[in-house]
């Protein structure tokens, strides 16, 4: 499971470089959450290992001995291969991470079936991140597709850059 792991970090820095192919936009000053509602983008692996390793763990998506193992493992990869990404993102000031998406996600992977949480950012852990991207803005694959801000949502070409569209 640690090579899943491995190889979901590397289909994300491929992404991260089509996005930079794909052009970027700065967001306006201000947008996104509430400052009070925010965590630092630097902090999202250690904020969120503890409910991603108990959901890992029971639901057998992470070779780990214990959750000890788990943490170390996942705070290892998150650090060097998804952080960097999500602080330079939140730095351009396109996303900004939820301390209440943050707490909807914990909740939900305390109890979603195994089946029902096919990504980790998918269902309610998809609001930990909030865009600030205005329509038509450029967008991209992953983590990159929640630039888009509210009403918006990247839509993807067969080159994986998208486009911040009207939610229909």
């Amino acid at each position: 499971m640690i090579a899943r792991v491995v190889a979901r970090a590397a289909v994300l820095l491929a992404a991260a470089g089509s996005f930079a192919a794909c052009g970027s936009s700065r967001a306006s000053a201000g947008a996104g959450a509430d400052a009070g509602d925010t965590i630092a983008a630097s902090s999202y692996c250690e904020t969120v290992v503890d409910p991603f390793c108990a959901f890992y763990l029971r639901c057998g998506r992470m070779v780990a001995a214990d959750e000890a193992d788990c943490r170390a493992t996942f705070l290892e990869t998150c650090i060097a291969r998804y952080e960097p990404r999500y602080v330079e993102l939140a730095d351009a000031g396109l996303l900004t991470l939820s301390r209440a998406g943050v707490e909807r996600c914990a909740a939900h992977l305390a109890t979603v079936a195994c089946s029902e949480q096919v990504s980790d950012l998918d269902g309610p852990c998809a609001g930990m991140w909030v865009g600030a991207s205005p329509l038509g803005a450029p967008c991209g694959l992953d983590v990159e597709s929640f630039v888009c801000g509210p009403g918006t949502t990247c839509t993807l070409g067969l080159n994986l850059c998208g486009t911040c569209d009207a939610v229909s």
